[in-house]
Parts: C-alpha cells; structure tokens; sequence
C-alpha cells in the first residue's frame, strides 16, 4: 500500500507543478479573473506608494476589476526597488491606468 501510494505521488507532483509563461494582453481591458503582471511606472510607484509601500517597481495580481482609466487587482507580489519582493494576500489595491505599464498575462504553460 505504502509503494502505491508513493507511486501516485511521483507521478502527481509534476502533473501539479505547471510552469508558467507571460504573455502579452490581448486586449487593452483585461476581463476579471485575469492574472497579469504589470511595470509600475514611475510617477505610479509615487502615487500609490501609500497602498504598497514606497518604490514599487512590478506588481503581479488578479483582474478584480478593470476599466480604461483605472485597474483593481487582487495582489498576489510586489517587486521593490532594491530587489525585495513582498508575498500579498490577494489584497485590492486599485492603480490608475497609467500608473501600470508593460502589462503581460501570466499563463499556464501548455507545453507541460
């Protein structure tokens, strides 16, 4: 029984450990639920350095809501400045649009 169930581990853990691949967004409003990774320009990194802390620099969240003038992700990381990352908790935060650049979507790899 123990061989079985070690078997099936083996064999699950790289079927659940998908790589990922970025993308760029196919369109200039992202539907909710959209994973994206997005550039924090550098005017934004100002203006929403109460909500992240100062010197933002990449931010990486889930599509709560998007429109063409402002984005609400549910936050997943923020890249600093100085190369320190800081694990969200998918909280909201919502950046003006151009507050964010260089958008890309973050996809599961089909190649796997």
């Amino acid at each position: 029984m123990r061989r079985r169930i070690v078997l099936a581990a083996v064999l699950l853990v790289p079927a659940i450990a998908a790589c990922y691949t970025q993308v760029p967004l196919e369109t200039p409003v992202p539907p909710p639920a959209t994973r994206v990774i997005a550039r924090v320009t550098d005017s934004g990194a100002v203006l929403i350095g109460s909500s992240v802390g100062p010197g933002a620099s990449e931010v990486e969240g889930v599509v709560a809501s998007a429109s063409p003038d402002e984005w609400t992700l549910n936050l997943l990381r923020v890249d600093y400045r100085g190369g320190v990352s800081t694990v969200w908790n998918r909280e909201p935060v919502t950046f003006p649009r151009y507050a964010l650049s260089h958008m890309t979507e973050k996809r599961v790899s089909r190649s796997r």
